[in-house]
C-alpha cells in the first residue's frame, strides 16, 4: 500500500512481521469508538490491500495515547492492544474492526478504573501489525504462564515438531521413563496411536475423528487473561471446554490449548484438572473434583465417584463466554452480558401509578461544622423538608 496522508509504514525487527502501519488523524478525539470511526476507511483499505497479496494473515492492533497525571505531574504514553487473529479473504473486515475496537475500548476502561489518576490528553496513533500466517507452526512449543506452572497440574511437552497433540495424549497414557516434559521419556506416538487420516497440527474439529479411531474421549480447555481488581494484577483462568467429548470412554484425557503473542497454538496434557481449576471454582480453600462428563464439581472424591456411577447423564450447562457476538439488532456485544431485547413480549400491566413528593430547602447553621484539612469531613448546608406529595393512576 502506498503511504497516504495519515498512514505511515514502520519497520519491525520481528521475522514474522510482513509490515506494520501507523495511522494518525489531525483531530483531537478522546473517545476510542470515535477514534476508530475516524480511521475506519484507512484501516479497511490497509486490510483489503494486504489480502490481495496474501491468502491468510495474522493481524493485531495497538492504540497509543498520551496521558497526564496531575498528582505526580508526569506525562506518559500508554497503549492498549489486541491479540493476533488469523484473517482471510472471506473474513468480514468491518466485524473484525468492531471486535478489535471492543477489546481496546474495554482495556482502556479497565486502565481508567485501575489508574484513575491518569488523564487522557490525546490519542497519538493506531498501529496495525500484519504477520505471516504459517499453519505448520500452529503446534510448535509454547511456554506456559508462570502462574499456571506453579499449580503443578500440566505436563507441557517440549516437542520440536507439529505433533504436540499426539505427544500430549501419549503423556496421558504412559508414565514417563525420564523427565516428564521430554518426548524421549515416552514411546513414539506413531507406535501407540492410530493417526491415519489425521492432519497435524490437529484442529479442534478433527479431535472427534481421533477419539473414534483410538477409543479415547478428550476434553480441551483454554486459558484467558484477565485483570484482577483485588490483587491489582493480570491473572489467568481456565475457560471452556473448547471441545467436549460426546461419548465418555474408560480412557479419558484432558488437554489445555494455549497460545503465545504471535498466535501460535500448543496442546498440553492436564495431569490434574481439579488442581488446575479449584482456585477459580470456589473462594473456599480445598480441592474440587470435576466430572469430565457434565463438568459438575464436588468437594470429595467419593461424591464424584457416586455421581459418575449413578447420576451423570453427560448433560452439561453451557455458560456464555467472553467472546463477541452480534445481537438480533446487529449490535456487537460480549456474549456474557445479558440484555433484555424481546420488548414485544412484555406483558401489559392493568394500571400504573406515578408518585412524587416535594421538599422545601431549609438552610442549616454551619457554626458547628469543624473543617479539618488533615482529615475527611462533611459540611451540611441544606435540609430537605417534605411539604407535599401527589400520585397519578
Amino acid at each position: 500500500m502506498i503511504e497516504d496522508k495519515g498512514v505511515q509504514i514502520i519497520k519491525s525487527a520481528s521475522k514474522e512481521r510482513i509490515v506494520s502501519y501507523r495511522i494518525t488523524t489531525e483531530k483531537n478525539i478522546l473517545d476510542v469508538k470515535q477514534y476508530f470511526k475516524e480511521l475506519e476507511v484507512k484501516i479497511l483499505c490497509i486490510l483489503d490491500n494486504q489480502l490481495t497479496k496474501h491468502t491468510r494473515i495474522k493481524i493485531n492492533m495497538e492504540l497509543f495515547g498520551y496521558y497526564y497525571n496531575p498528582t505526580t505531574n508526569n506525562h506518559d504514553v500508554k497503549s492498549f492492544n489486541t491479540p493476533f487473529k488469523v484473517v482471510c479473504k472471506s473474513t468480514e473486515m468491518k466485524d473484525l474492526v468492531e471486535e478489535f475496537l471492543m477489546i481496546i475500548d474495554n482495556k482502556a476502561d479497565v486502565f481508567d478504573e485501575k489508574d484513575s489518576g491518569w488523564i487522557l490528553l490525546n490519542f497519538l496513533y493506531l498501529e496495525i501489525n500484519i504477520n505471516k500466517f504459517n499453519p505448520m507452526r500452529a503446534s510448535s512449543f509454547v511456554e506456559l504462564p508462570p502462574e499456571i506452572v506453579r499449580r503443578q497440574a500440566i505436563v507441557n511437552i517440549r516437542n520440536n515438531d507439529d505433533y504436540c497433540f499426539a505427544w500430549s495424549i501419549v503423556a496421558a497414557l504412559y508414565p514417563p521413563k525420564g523427565v516428564d516434559f521430554f518426548t524421549s521419556s515416552y514411546p513414539h506416538y506413531s507406535t501407540v496411536l492410530n493417526t491415519a487420516g489425521i492432519d497435524f497440527p490437529v484442529s479442534l474439529k478433527d479431535i472427534k475423528k481421533f477419539e473414534i479411531q483410538n477409543n479415547i474421549s478428550i476434553n480441551v480447555y483454554g486459558l484467558e487473561k484477565y485483570f484482577n481488581k483485588i490483587s491489582n494484577s493480570e491473572e489467568y483462568e481456565v475457560i471452556g471446554p473448547l471441545h467436549i467429548s460426546s461419548d465418555r470412554k474408560n480412557v479419558h484425557v484432558n488437554l489445555l490449548l494455549i497460545s503465545d503473542d504471535d498466535g501460535n497454538l500448543h496442546y498440553c496434557y492436564i495431569s490434574d484438572l481439579s488442581r488446575l481449576v479449584s482456585k477459580q471454582l470456589s473462594k473456599h480453600h480445598g480441592r474440587k473434583y470435576l466430572c469430565n462428563g457434565c463438568l459438575q464439581y464436588f468437594d470429595t472424591e467419593q461424591k464424584l465417584q457416586n455421581h459418575n456411577s449413578y447420576d451423570c447423564d453427560h448433560i452439561r450447562i453451557s455458560l456464555p463466554s467472553k467472546e463477541l457476538h452480534k445481537d438480533k439488532f446487529g449490535n456487537v456485544a460480549y456474549e456474557n452480558i445479558l440484555k433484555y431485547v424481546n420488548y414485544q413480549k412484555q406483558m401489559e400491566v392493568p394500571f400504573v401509578i406515578y408518585a412524587d413528593f416535594e421538599c422545601i430547602l431549609k438552610p442549616l447553621n454551619n457554626n458547628d461544622n469543624v473543617e479539618d484539612p488533615n482529615s475527611s469531613y462533611t459540611v451540611k448546608k441544606i435540609e430537605h423538608v417534605p411539604h407535599s406529595f401527589a400520585y397519578y393512576i
